[in-house]
């Protein structure tokens, strides 16, 4: 009997422990979360001190609750959806690097040789670059082949950054081409291999047949001179004024052939800051008197021309103003001599 009451009575006690788990279950669902928190803490301070009595009340709710649920799947999958498209567009891009740059496992990039024998690298093709920068190496073609740099709507520029301060500079523009910051310079036919045109030797500079012209803002030069058997020597300028100037002073020499100054559209000046102007030629210099501006009697107001006289001993200068034909330095003022 005692036995049969001590089965009734855990009979019971289980029984009424299941209906408070489901009850549990049941209404958690309704629950905020600051009260799933506090019976979760009751859970657990439960568990701990049922588990030295050798009974540990079991809250199915809690105990079978495993994985990612609820809000965080959602986070889960957008992850993953993040990870799958990242995958994807990763594999495009290393597919059209692969397609533009022609690479393959037999032949690697097919634009490009690399030579370990000799250090080398050889682009094959056409190659395009914003920039090319070389330490201690060479740009060159293959042999008998030429080597062509060309700009996009754009000027080439090639310099050397590590040559001093003020760096050695070719630029190759649709207009222009200057060379900068160079000690000297040669041009050689790649044909014939002659040189056509240097400036090693700075006390000679030697233009042969070959060359027509020579165009520059400006030249410094000691000495201009056309050598036997070639045509005349001409300084021309278009669109702007010549000015020869010389520090001490400008000499111009022909042996057999004339000296001529013409102009279009400006007026041709000589003059000397210290010293005298001289012309002198063998059979006499000729001016052409028709071009020569001759002073004319006028009722009409306008700029006034004067004659330069100067005064001998003193050398005094005084202008007379030309009203007429004839007029000169005698038609001076009487009254107000300049040289007295």
């Amino acid at each position: 009997m005692r036995n049969q009451s001590k089965v009734e009575l855990i009979d019971k006690f289980e029984k009424k422990i299941s209906e408070v788990r489901y009850s549990e279950r049941d209404t958690t669902a309704n629950l905020s979360m600051r009260q799933k928190s506090a019976l979760k803490r009751r859970i657990t301070r439960e568990h701990n001190s049922n588990f030295r009595a050798g009974y540990i009340n079991i809250n199915e709710q809690y105990l079978h609750k495993t994985g990612i649920r609820g809000r965080k799947r959602y986070f889960l999958y957008c992850l993953v959806a993040l990870l799958f498209i990242v995958a994807i567009v990763n594999a495009l891009l290393t597919t059209a690097v692969i397609y533009y740059m022609r690479i393959s496992p037999q032949h690697g990039i097919d634009a490009m040789e690399h030579i370990p024998d000799y250090d080398l690298l050889r682009f094959i093709g056409k190659s395009v670059f914003d920039n090319v920068q070389i330490f201690n190496g060479r740009i060159g073609s293959r042999a008998n082949k030429n080597l062509y740099i060309e700009g996009n709507n754009s000027s080439v520029i090639i310099t050397d950054k590590g040559s001093g301060l003020r760096h050695p500079k070719l630029t190759v523009s649709p207009k222009t081409t200057s060379i900068e910051n160079v000690e000297a310079m040669s041009i050689i036919d790649s044909v014939m291999g002659k040189e056509m045109f240097t400036t090693k030797d700075s006390s000679n500079l030697l233009l042969d047949g070959e060359i027509k012209n020579l165009i520059s803002p400006e030249i410094y030069p000691n000495n201009i001179t056309s050598l036997n058997g070639f045509p005349d020597l001409i300084l021309e300028s278009i669109g702007s004024h010549l000015n020869l100037t010389g520090w001490e002073g400008v000499e111009m020499s022909s042996t057999n052939k004339n000296i001529t100054f013409f102009t279009d559209s400006y007026g041709i000046s000589m003059y000397s800051t210290h010293g005298s102007l001289t012309l002198d030629a063998a059979n006499g210099i000729r001016l052409d008197v028709e071009h020569i501006p001759k002073p004319t009697v006028s009722n009409t107001p306008g700029p006034r021309t004067y004659k330069l006289c100067v005064c001998i001993p003193q050398g005094r200068l005084f202008a007379v103003p030309v009203t007429g034909p004839g007029i000169g330095c005698q038609n001076a003022d009487p009254n107000d001599d300049p040289c007295k």
